[in-house]
């Protein structure tokens, strides 16, 4: 897991090559490491590879469509089920709940399949980061 959660703080810090090494690294000690393809498929969607994002999130969620996000509280923290419609959407959704309070899991309908997500009805907006 210790892969998993340094991939994630480097893809916040936007430096994704580094991201992607630490995600490839623990999927090749654990290649059903559910949080690694998580990670995976949400790195390559935000650098545009729908078709890479798609087959990790196909592993990912298989079964289990909550993706717990990272609680750094010191007590048990307020339960919270965030729902979205789109990953790439436009509100912050990391902004909205202070980590330290809320244990926040988030499902959203793009989850599987991005294509039929609110932001597909968005014709031309390009959404990516640099990768």
């Amino acid at each position: 897991m210790g892969h998993v959660n340094l991939a994630n703080l480097l893809f916040q810090m936007d430096e994704p090559e580094l991201a992607r090494a630490h995600y490839e690294t623990a999927l090749r000690i654990d290649p059903e490491h559910r949080h690694a393809h998580r990670g995976m498929g949400n790195f390559l969607a935000e650098c545009g590879d729908e078709a890479g994002a798609r087959r990790h999130r196909d592993k990912a969620f298989k079964n289990n469509f909550l993706t717990p996000l990272p609680y750094r509280g010191d007590r048990s923290g307020i339960a919270v089920l965030l729902l979205v419609s789109a990953a790439g959407g436009n509100i912050p959704t990391s902004t909205l709940l202070d980590d330290r309070y809320f244990r926040t899991h988030r499902a959203g309908d793009g989850v599987l399949r991005p294509e039929n997500s609110a932001a597909a009805a968005r014709p031309g907006v390009q959404q990516h980061r640099r990768c």
